[in-house]
């Protein structure tokens, strides 16, 4: 696997987090009337922090990221082994959340599920939820199984399913996100890699794959308005069992309809999080998809352009070095 499209998935995911983070809960409306009638363009302060501070969504990809590398070399090729050390290493993360410089907003599920102390599972779920807590934090899969899409998918929704449960919109969705990228990072095309993700969600029992497939179809086919913007706020709630990113499906459709109309890497991520949803989230997920795409060079430019320090920045590129070369060691 391309060493720059690792590096790339992380560090995208990471900067349209950030960038996604201080819009993130506004309306359309008052990001334009805050950030200009383009929306939000640069990493901005949020909640006290500087522009360039991820949020809970970056944190816990670290998170996923840590426990793949730190499973050995002996049990890499079990599931169950690996998924124990996903589950350790987001408790890890939830002990940093007592600590009010790392605590950023996190979501409410995640932190429940993981007090709990029980380890959610696609047949054993601890909740209904269908929240994006379970996707945004997938993309480290994609990346370290790059050379096997179909076990990506299997650990994205198993790694989902630790603190998301709804069958069909808790933990399919980061199965589909987490070969999506697996593909990308082998080389394949934005479109064969939809593809292939959305007749793998064909293949899933009865219904379970059927709104993350409608909304992927729907997201690569919808004609891009000239206010793109206002189009995501009008369209995408009128497909129903949407939130404008608050949901896992449609978080991801909201990433992939940005990545394929946006005319660059960049682009595509302001177009992900200007509209009135989770705007880190879904920031995130194109971010992780472009980034896969293109590594990481238009990132560091923009950043580099923008004068934003992003934070960790050394840390999520050397773990995307790491997931690489746990892939390539595979």
């Amino acid at each position: 696997m391309d060493m720059q499209r690792a590096i790339g998935c992380m560090l995208g995911a990471a900067y349209g987090d950030s960038l996604g983070a201080a819009v993130e809960f506004y309306p359309l409306s008052t990001i334009r009337a805050r950030y200009g009638p383009a929306g939000i363009q640069q990493c901005a302060p949020f909640y006290g922090q500087p522009a360039g501070v991820i949020t809970d969504d970056t944190q816990m990809a670290m998170a996923t990221a840590r426990g793949i590398i730190h499973t050995p070399t002996t049990q890499r090729d079990n599931d169950g082994a690996l998924i124990s050390q996903i589950w350790q290493a987001y408790l890890m993360w939830l002990g940093t959340q007592d600590d009010p410089r790392e605590c950023r907003a996190p979501g409410g599920t995640c932190l429940s599920a993981l007090n709990s102390g029980r380890k959610g599972t696609m047949t054993s779920p601890l909740n209904d939820s269908m929240g994006c807590g379970g996707i945004m934090r997938v993309h480290p899969i994609g990346v370290a199984f790059a050379g096997d899409p179909e076990r990506a998918f299997s650990l994205g929704m198993q790694s989902a399913a630790i603190t998301h449960g709804h069958v069909v919109n808790g933990y399919v969705p980061a199965g589909a996100l987490a070969m999506l990228v697996a593909l990308l990072c082998s080389g394949v095309s934005l479109s064969q890699a939809v593809e292939s993700v959305c007749a793998r969600l064909d293949a899933l029992p009865a219904s379970q794959g059927n709104d993350t497939r409608s909304f992927m179809q729907k997201a690569w086919s919808i004609a891009p308005e000239e206010d793109i913007d206002a189009q995501i706020d009008r369209v995408f709630p009128t497909l129903g069992h949407s939130s404008a990113g608050w949901l896992g499906h449609d978080a991801l459709a909201i990433a992939l309809f940005a990545a394929r109309c946006a005319d660059d890497p960049i682009q595509a991520v302001r177009i992900a999080v200007n509209h009135s949803g989770d705007s880190d989230s879904t920031g995130s997920i194109a971010g992780a998809i472009l980034g896969a795409m293109h590594g990481p060079e238009p990132f560091l430019a923009e950043l580099a352009e923008s004068n934003v320090n992003l934070e960790h920045q050394d840390a999520v590129i050397r773990i995307g070095e790491q997931l690489a070369a746990k892939e390539v060691d595979r």
